[in-house]
This record gives structure tokens, C-alpha cells and sequence, in this order.
């Protein structure tokens, strides 16, 4: 066919060759985006960007928390023993035998004076006798109770904003209550002991103004003055 007869056919016909172009043009565009369709779904990438590793937000291995507490068999860990003061008996001090006066030798005895009294008509008075105030006996202290906080700590979580939220369980011997709960960095357990920071091994509280290290799985005492 000439070319000169094929444009002017093109123009004398335009109508039906835009319809053309615009048909093949969107064959063309279905066609591809199917094609990525299907290799997305196959598991597959036109571009060399690996996909990331899922987040384990909790360790699933560890059994820490299921262990049993390791024990001498000769300590029964229901059985509480209290050692209470005896009350002290009261001490009596003796008072002094004062020595005779009137001899050479103190040690030697002077013989009975065997001289009736003489009878002046009066009567003796009597002799009063002091009560001795009763001494009462000193009564046991009691035993001064120790504040304890036992916590344990079991990991923690990064957030959606790269926010660490650390996971904790305190029980406090005081008040017998236990708290279980997710932190922050600076929030306080049982209002008493902040937290400083923590990672993926151990948690770290203030008490006194030293860090006192708590790992993760084991339980950690702290005294509270």
C-alpha cells in the first residue's frame, strides 16, 4: 500500500484511528498490571528490597517462670520461724554490811551485853517498816518488721512510636499486695522505687540513690528502710 494513500486514508478516517490507539493503549496497560499482580502474589519483586523480619514481642523459649525454686531439702518453705526475747529477771543489789566501830580488830566479836534495859514508864514506839515498791518485768520488744518489695521482671515491648513499655510483677510485704503491670522509664513501683531503664536482660530501679539490677526471669528483694 503507498504511504501517501494510507495517511490520507488515517485522516479521512481519524475518528477510527484515536479509537484504535486508545483500545491497544489500555490492552496494553491491563495486560502489565495483571502481570504485577500475579508476581506479587507468587512471592515475588521486580525490585531487590527484602521484606522485614517480623517483631517478637515476647520470647516464647523462655521457662523461668515454670522452674522450681531450687531448695535445701531440710527447709520447708511454709514454715515461718520468730525469735522472741526472754524477759530478763529483775537484779536485787545487796546492801552493804557497814563494820562495827569501837574495837582494835574490826573481825574479833563483842561479848553480849548482859544489862536489863532500864524501864523510863514510855513505851518503845513502833517500828515502821518501808514497802518496797514491786518491780514489774521488763516486757519483750517486738521485732522490728522489715518492708520488703520482691519483684520480678519479664521483658518488655517496643510500641508503634519506638516507645520501650517495660512488663513487671512487685509484691510488697507491707501492704500484701502484688502489682502487675506494664511501665515507663521514670514511673515508680509501689510509688517507692523508680524505674532507671531497662533492656532485654534486666531492670534497673533506684533505691537509696544506688541501681539496683533486676534480671529478667529471677526474683530480686529490695529492703525498704
Amino acid at each position: 500500500m503507498d504511504i501517501k494513500r494510507l495517511f490520507k486514508l488515517i485522516c479521512d478516517e481519524w475518528e477510527r484511528t484515536i479509537m484504535t490507539v486508545v483500545m491497544i493503549s489500555l490492552l496494553v496497560f491491563l495486560s502489565v498490571t495483571a502481570y504485577n499482580m500475579l508476581m506479587e502474589d507468587e512471592g515475588s519483586s521486580q525490585n531487590n528490597v527484602k521484606p522485614k523480619s517480623p517483631h517478637r514481642f515476647f520470647d516464647t523459649t523462655s521457662t523461668a517462670y515454670i522452674d522450681p525454686a531450687h531448695l535445701p531439702s531440710s527447709i520447708n518453705p511454709f514454715n515461718f520461724h520468730i525469735k522472741v526475747a526472754l524477759p530478763t529477771p529483775p537484779k536485787h543489789n545487796p546492801q552493804p554490811v557497814k563494820p562495827q566501830q569501837g574495837g582494835k580488830n574490826n573481825n574479833t566479836p563483842r561479848p553480849p551485853d548482859k544489862t536489863p534495859p532500864k524501864d523510863d514508864g514510855k513505851k518503845p514506839a513502833p517500828e515502821v517498816v518501808k514497802s518496797q515498791p514491786k518491780q514489774e518485768p521488763s516486757k519483750p520488744q517486738p521485732p522490728k518488721v522489715v518492708r520488703k518489695i520482691s519483684i520480678q521482671y519479664r521483658g518488655y515491648l517496643r510500641g508503634t512510636t519506638d516507645e520501650q513499655i517495660a512488663f513487671y510483677s512487685a509484691l510488697d510485704s507491707k501492704s500484701k499486695k502484688t502489682e502487675a503491670k506494664s511501665a515507663k522509664e521514670g514511673a515508680k513501683i509501689h510509688g517507692l522505687l523508680p524505674i532507671k531503664s531497662f533492656d532485654a536482660d534486666q531492670l534497673v530501679v533506684v533505691q537509696g540513690g544506688k541501681d539496683v539490677i533486676v534480671k529478667r526471669g529471677k526474683k530480686q528483694e529490695i529492703i525498704i528502710p
